[in-house]
């Protein structure tokens, strides 16, 4: 595991994939409980995915099972404060931005994924992500993206963990690639930064009692627009987004595609027609860039 932010990021380069050790310290992660328990104990499965019609076929062996996603919520929910913010903390933003070798950053899908022992066999076959982006992969500055699990949880080895190939260690024919894996165990506040053209799957609990819970926070860069997975701007409307969006800076606002203060859509009107979107959210930057003049403060 790496804990430095610059040394996971080049790791992340190289390798394809990085654990940065306690990104989030322990106290920030134990905080989102509450909204945990209340997430997951109201029956607000949507179906994030779009798979329940795959079917889950065989319990056993390595296959993809609709039911393995089924402990997946999109990001922000109602009543999750906490939770909904931990995808801008400040860290995983300073770490991606090193990683990406980016400072215009965009995320493209924020979700929670919980998962139980007992549910369903969640052992998957090793794989690579062809389902966030419409072109190949070029993975170099400019043109790659950053997929990631922050663990909400301690992720030893019998809860769960996922596992994955690094690129030095991946040029072998797939069958053998089984042999060449690594365990990204790690305690709640860990991140675990991959690439899509890493080999990496999930595996199954060996313990009866455990849980595992993980942030899916995804990152590409603004001018990569053929990345995707959530569809941001359908929530313009929603409450929840609304709520979330207060308190934002405009660089927070920015990675979801919100135009920063002095970009040419602001005029008088759209900011006040901003301001009466987001009720409570404080549209002063936006309105200061209008006559050149700094915001307070």
């Amino acid at each position: 595991m790496v804990d430095n932010l610059l040394a996971a990021a080049h790791r992340w380069q190289s390798e394809g994939w990085a654990l940065v050790d306690g990104l989030v310290p322990g106290r920030d992660v134990d905080a989102v409980a509450g909204d945990l328990d209340h997430l997951f104990a109201a029956d607000t499965f949507a179906d994030y995915n779009r798979c329940a019609g795959i079917g889950d076929g065989s319990p056993e062996g390595r296959q993809f099972r609709s039911t393995q996603f089924n402990g997946m919520r999109g990001l922000p929910q109602p009543g999750c404060p906490v939770l909904n913010d931990l995808v801008v903390y400040p860290r995983l933003i300073e770490f991606v931005r090193l990683a990406l070798d980016d400072d215009d950053l965009r995320i493209y899908q924020a979700a929670v994924w919980g998962k139980w022992a007992g549910e369903v066999n969640y052992e998957q076959p090793l794989h690579q992500d062809g389902n966030h982006s419409l072109l190949p992969p070029r993975m170099e500055p400019g043109f790659w993206h950053l997929e990631s699990f922050l663990y909400l949880s301690d992720v030893d080895k019998d809860c769960a963990p996922p596992r994955l190939v690094p690129r030095s260690r991946s040029a072998v024919a797939y069958e053998d690639l089984y042999e060449r894996e690594v365990v990204a165990t790690g305690r709640r506040g860990s991140l675990l930064a991959y690439r899509s053209d890493v080999w990496h799957r999930g595996t199954d609990f060996n313990r009866s009692d455990a849980s595992r819970f993980v942030l899916v926070v995804a990152f590409r860069p603004a001018q990569a627009d053929w990345f995707g997975y959530d569809a941001f701007p359908r929530l313009g409307g929603d409450a929840t987004f609304r709520s979330f969006a207060v308190g934002k800076s405009p660089e927070e606002l920015a990675l979801f595609g919100v135009p920063r203060p002095g970009h040419a859509y602001w005029n008088e009107a759209t900011v006040g027609a901003m301001a009466a979107q987001f009720p409570g959210l404080d549209v002063s930057p936006w309105r200061a860039a209008l006559d050149g003049t700094p915001p307070a403060g």
